[in-house]
This record gives C-alpha cells, sequence and structure tokens, in this order.
C-alpha cells in the first residue's frame, strides 16, 4: 500500500484495509474500515470565509475488463453534518474479489441535501487489490487525490 501520493491532495483519510484469501470466492475478499477524516475542503462557504462541508465516503470496487471498465458501489458511509474533520463509525464493508486485478476506489462526497441531483467530490483513495495481497493489516492515512470527476448522482 502507498499511503500517499504525489497529485494535488484535498484532505486525508484513515483505513483499515485488509486481503482475506480464506473466503467463499475463489480470488478472496477485501474489508475495508473507514475510520476517519482530516483536513477536508470546505465546499460550504459561511460568513466571514470560514467554510464546512457535510461529508460522506462511498467505496467503489472497479473491475478493469478487456473491453471496459465497470465500477460497482459496495458501501457508503453516513453523513456527517457541517465539519472537515468527520469520524465514522468504524463500520466494516466487505466485498468479494472477482479479480485481483481490481481496484478499491474510496471517494467522499460534500453532501448538499435531498433535493440535489449530483454531490460535488471531496478527493479520493484508489487502492490495487493486488497491493493487499501480503495479507498485512494496518490502520494507515491516505492522501485524498483530487477527483477528476467533479460530482457523483446523489
Amino acid at each position: 500500500l502507498q499511503p500517499t501520493g504525489k497529485k494535488p491532495v484535498s484532505g486525508r483519510i484513515q483505513l483499515t484495509v485488509t486481503f482475506i484469501a480464506e473466503s467463499p470466492t475463489p480470488n478472496g475478499a477485501v474489508t475495508v474500515v473507514i475510520h476517519q477524516a482530516r483536513d477536508l475542503v470546505a465546499m460550504d462557504k459561511g460568513k466571514g470565509g470560514q467554510g464546512t462541508s457535510d461529508p460522506y465516503f462511498k467505496l467503489f470496487r472497479e473491475s478493469v475488463l478487456t473491453i471496459e471498465t465497470k465500477t460497482d458501489e459496495v458501501g457508503q458511509t453516513e453523513i456527517k453534518k457541517k465539519t472537515l474533520n468527520p469520524e465514522f463509525a468504524d463500520l466494516e464493508y466487505k466485498f468479494d474479489v472477482a479479480n485481483i486485478h481490481n481496484e478499491l476506489i474510496i471517494e467522499g462526497y460534500d453532501y448538499d441535501g435531498p433535493l440535489s441531483t449530483s454531490s460535488a467530490s471531496l478527493g479520493f483513495v484508489r487502492i490495487p487489490i493486488r497491493s493487499l495481497l501480503s495479507g498485512a493489516v494496518s490502520s494507515q492515512w491516505f492522501d485524498l487525490q483530487t477527483s477528476p470527476k467533479s460530482t457523483t448522482p446523489a
């Protein structure tokens, strides 16, 4: 795992990511725990220039196929209101690995309310599944990279 990158950073996220070889599926499974995030981008500007966000994170499994790339959502945290340093309930998200060449993507968004059709991206981290095969388990901080896409459907 490479906890930090050289691209523009928009905050940090603390994760525990584990590969489980002993799984009912032939390629194993992955568990992810999102603990907390720090120094997120303020998307909701308040009076006096101070701002906050209403962050939540989605987990995606990206399958690189021979012709196309397929992305499946595998989980989502709760929304944390008016904070740039959210703490989460340490819920565990588990999904089967279809192929060790898949990638795990965790992307943060700013919730804009129930009437909004999209949420602004706060950044993402991409973890290749094959980097987890050693079985090492640790809680690490990862830089959130600036997202190539700016919004996602809510």
